[in-house]
């Protein structure tokens, strides 16, 4: 499987096969990043792909276990995506703690 966008798509071409999985081996399908932050992605996932556990968007990363865990306690999907337009600041000073480590901006909405 491919992260983000897969030769245009949205979506890889192949992700219905996971059903087949969840069904035979009860696995937890979780998908998430920036492209869940649209409300149209994510109400076209839950219409084609109803089998997907866990939606969750790059303001709630950092919830992931926790939904995951909800998601395998409680037997229920769990769809966690905060919509949230701020200002975008650029040019802010730069400390790392590492020379081999940083983050980079890769969307940027206009």
């Amino acid at each position: 499987m491919c992260k983000g966008k897969c030769r245009g798509q949205i979506i890889p071409e192949n992700f219905g096969e996971l059903k087949r999985l969840k069904e035979e081996k009860g696995i937890i399908i979780a998908i998430g990043g920036c492209m869940m932050q649209e409300k149209h992605i994510t109400d076209k996932i839950k219409e084609s792909y109803p089998f997907v556990d866990v939606i969750f968007g790059t303001h709630t990363l950092y919830k992931f276990p926790e939904d995951l865990y909800i998601s395998l306690e409680e037997k229920r999907k769990i769809e966690d995506v905060i919509d949230i337009d701020g200002k975008i600041y650029e040019g802010l000073p730069i400390k790392r703690d590492s020379k081999i480590k940083a983050s980079v901006t890769i969307m940027n909405r206009m």
